[in-house]
């Protein structure tokens, strides 16, 4: 289940032999991205989990290859969705979080690392991956799409504009993800014109920066 006020999601387990409920949240705070590595790193991971490394040589490569390449974008793919989602995490038991989606782990004689298959298939996986950042980076507000390529992404800068613009404790501030944070941004400064970008970095931050303290100055 996906909160589309936040972009938090749960997953529910029910253990069909014992009745027992178990149960995995995930939320994708500015915190939690800051995780994934630093401000080029989480760009890098976002176009992984989009495929955008293998897109041009999907394009190029010969139909013999084509399966062998596919089956390397898949991985690739996959390894940026369980990155995000152990960022994510919001819980402290890592045995269970495997438990659930599994992982990459050499095989027995050490000459090919292989995925091990959790209880989430990973068509899941990768989707909950791709929502999480949509609502962690780029929020829900409407896009013409035509956003400008960033080479980073600084949770940081959001989270001391939160703290600036909407006087929140750091505590606060870091759990809040993009899609909460421009809610509350709207709800504090209705008039304020906020840059049309698909994903915020530093020039946008200031922008928005700029627009929020006119609007002060004219109270």
């Amino acid at each position: 289940m996906i909160d589309t006020t936040s972009g938090d999601a749960s997953i529910q387990h029910i253990d069909t032999a014992t009745g027992e409920v178990t149960e995995w949240v995930f939320r994708p705070s500015f915190k939690n991205l800051s995780r994934i590595g630093s401000p080029s790193e989480i760009v890098s991971v976002f176009g992984d989990l989009y495929g955008a490394s293998y897109d041009g040589m999907l394009r190029e490569c010969p139909s013999a290859f084509m399966p062998r390449l596919l089956e390397l974008a898949h991985k690739s793919v996959l390894q940026a969705a369980l990155h995000i989602l152990y960022s994510c995490y919001e819980g402290e038991d890592d045995g269970r979080l495997v438990r659930l989606l599994g992982g990459f782990a050499p095989n027995y004689h050490g000459t090919k690392i292989l995925y091990q298959v959790g209880k989430m298939p990973t068509e899941n996986i990768i989707a909950l991956a791709r929502s999480l950042l949509k609502h962690g980076m780029i929020g829900t507000k409407k896009s013409d799409g035509g956003g400008d390529y960033v080479p980073q992404w600084n949770p940081a800068e959001f989270i001391d504009l939160a703290r600036t613009a909407l006087k929140l404790p750091l505590a606060e501030a870091e759990q809040l993800t993009m899609t909460r944070f421009q809610r509350l941004i709207d709800q504090a400064y209705p008039d304020a014109k906020k840059p049309d970008r698909d994903i915020m970095n530093k020039e946008t931050y200031m922008a928005l920066m700029r627009d929020i303290e006119k609007k002060k100055g004219a109270k």
